[in-house]
């Protein structure tokens, strides 16, 4: 479920160092629960505290506001349909 993806990344911005692999990993992650419809609000914060800026908004194909937040209210309902919120 969502809360599976959620934490998911949160470790992985714990467990692995600064840089492209960890990025790379958690964008992947995101992707899945992307595809999966799951989403969820505490998702994007933790995958805007795993990776840098730039990849959060090539993940976010480009939803993020002016100061490079992830917006969830800019998200496709399709990408969080099966989650909580």
């Amino acid at each position: 479920d969502g809360v599976t993806y959620s934490t998911l990344i949160r470790s992985l911005g714990f467990l692995m160092p600064t840089g492209d692999e960890r990025n790379n990993v958690a964008k992947a992650v995101f992707e899945k629960a992307k595809n999966a419809g799951l989403v969820e609000l505490t998702t994007l914060k933790n995958l805007s505290l795993a990776v840098d800026a730039k990849t959060l908004k090539i993940a976010m194909d480009g939803n993020v506001d002016q100061n490079g937040n992830a917006d969830y209210t800019n998200i496709p309902y399709a990408l969080r349909k099966n989650g909580k919120y």
